[in-house]
């Protein structure tokens, strides 16, 4: 079949052609610097980021040294405070404070926890990551409030005082009041103690540790760890349940010490020292003081009390009389060599008083070593 096309129909097909292909130009060219305008931000906008990034890894190392100064701020911060709070650390801290200043907290009201603020998740600042979490944390801060009559000296009470602003978990005095008795020189109050704590899944929280800690008996008049004498006389029997120092002696296993010294009034094991042999261990025990100003320092193996400047002693509040008592125990057999050899050095105006309780008869665990100063055996 031929197909005929007139001249005039062809100018018209060649038109539209024309026109389709400016149409098309034009259209092409405005897409084409549309995506010139897209494409010029984009470079403007990486241009600028980069300008940013480049800027900060330049200060990397100035960043790296503030971050981990920082997180060292943030690590002390958080150090301060307790990782929990109950009532069982509070009466021990309460106690050692009562041994640090002397001062005795007759009476306290101990109120329950309660929550005072909870951390949580934190969005970032950055213009460059707004709304993204940059910390997420389980922790909560708490409180407990005590409130808690005393008697002391004033020197006690700064002492007190001291002792509560320094302790290692963050405690506030709220408030205070005072009454002072001219004639006994002594200062009677009430003060309001808040302690804090940090809770968290990560928080460490360690339990209280008793060492060697003596065990009482059902009846008054039989016991496991002291056996009735009548050789060992009245005073001897006093030091048995008033001794300020206590030495203990058992053959060497796995659940408990061989050897342990320290102070009765140490119920938390902060200035004991233990160890579990099976041969001779050498302490050596100093006490110096006069006029009811004493310290003690001893030392057993490679450890002593106190840790630092141990020659200098550390504080010990004393009563009447200075007394010891040695808790030894019978040998388990051929191969029980645990024992003491004890050296003492006097340097006080008081005497030494000591007993040794249910040594083995035959091969004594305690020795007396080198003596110097007033020591009475009883």
């Amino acid at each position: 079949m031929k197909l005929n096309i007139s001249e005039r129909d062809l100018k018209l097909l060649l038109f539209v052609l024309i026109l389709a292909l400016v149409g098309g130009g034009w259209w092409g060219s405005k897409k084409i610097k549309t995506t010139n305008e897209q494409t010029k931000l984009q470079v403007a906008e990486l241009e600028k980021r980069y300008t940013d990034l480049k800027s900060k890894d330049d200060d990397r190392a100035y960043y790296t040294e503030q971050t981990t100064k920082n997180a060292d701020v943030y690590k002390g911060i958080m150090d301060r405070y307790s990782g929990g709070l109950d009532q069982e650390h509070i009466i021990m801290s309460l106690k050692i404070g009562e041994e640090k200043s002397g001062a005795w907290i007759k009476s306290g009201t101990l109120a329950g926890i309660s929550s005072l603020y909870t951390f949580g998740e934190i969005t970032s600042s950055d213009p460059n990551r707004v709304g993204q979490t940059v910390y997420v944390s389980d922790y909560v801060g708490v409180n407990s409030v005590l409130n808690l009559n005393f008697e002391s000296t004033y020197t006690e009470l700064k002492d007190l005082v001291s002792y509560i602003n320094d302790h290692e978990d963050k405690s506030k005095i709220s408030n205070m009041t005072l009454t002072y008795n001219d004639s006994e020189d002594k200062l009677t109050g009430s003060m309001q103690l808040v302690t804090y704590g940090i809770l968290g899944s990560d928080r460490e929280y360690k339990d209280i540790l008793l060492k060697d800690p003596h065990i009482g008996t059902d009846n008054i008049f039989e016991s496991s760890t002291f056996i009735p004498s009548t050789t060992d006389g009245d005073y001897a029997d006093f030091i048995k349940t008033n001794y300020d120092l206590f030495l203990t002696l058992h053959h060497e296993n796995k659940d408990s010490s061989s050897v342990a010294i320290g102070t009765m009034s140490d119920i938390t094991g902060t200035n004991t020292l233990s160890v579990s042999s099976n041969t001779t261990e050498k302490v050596t025990l100093i006490i110096m003081g006069k006029e009811g100003e004493y310290k003690f320092a001893y030392r057993l193996g490679n450890e002593t009390v106190p840790a630092d400047k141990y020659q200098l002693g550390m504080d010990y509040l004393v009563g009447d009389s200075l007394d010891m008592v040695i808790v030894s125990s019978p040998r388990v057999g051929d191969d029980d060599y645990s024992g003491v050899e004890l050296s003492i050095a006097n340097d006080s105006d008081l005497t030494l008083n000591y007993t040794v309780v249910n040594d083995d008869p035959e091969r004594p665990r305690f020795t007396i070593g080198t003596v110097t100063g007033k020591v009475q055996e009883y």
